[in-house]
């Protein structure tokens, strides 16, 4: 019984902790409406209203279906630091693009495209700062472009 039990706990083990996630096909994809699972080195995405967590548990995007507002929360235990961004209402064609545990970009579907990015300075603090819909502090990544209309794309990379 004894063998059995730790037999049990170190099967338990290995398998939740070599959890892999593989990418999802664009058919899977569509097929989930909320977020396309993707590799951990790419940007996770979000097509669909309600409350979405990052696989690291470090960033919330809430889009509410109530009135298409954006709310983006940057989460660490017993603390959520929430920004709404303003302008920004979800149209057809949105998303939302968890690009790393520093930075989150979203696209209304007509013309705002927003990046909130979290800095901070020590571990008492949370800054969410809001850049958008024209100027931004880096190159809007491949992932985030790629998904945007062509039109738009084009006046963005040249900014």
């Amino acid at each position: 019984m004894k063998t059995l039990l730790s037999t049990l706990a170190i099967l338990s083990a290995v398998t939740s902790g070599c959890r892999h996630v593989q990418p999802a096909s664009q058919d899977t994809a569509a097929n989930l409406g909320s977020a396309a699972v993707v590799p951990a080195t790419e940007a996770l995405v979000i097509t669909s209203v309600g409350t979405h967590t990052a696989p690291g548990g470090n960033w919330q995007v809430k889009v509410r279906a109530e009135d298409g507002s954006l709310h983006i929360s940057r989460l660490r235990p017993g603390v959520a630091s929430t920004i709404c961004v303003g302008g920004w209402t979800a149209q057809p064609g949105w998303f939302a693009c968890i690009e790393s545990g520093s930075k989150v970009w979203a696209f209304d579907g007509a013309g705002h495209l927003s990046l909130t990015v979290h800095e901070s300075q020590n571990a008492i603090s949370e800054t969410l700062i809001s850049y958008g819909p024209a100027q931004f502090p880096c190159a809007v990544p491949q992932e985030v472009v790629a998904r945007l209309p062509e039109d738009f794309a084009r006046t963005i990379q040249h900014r």
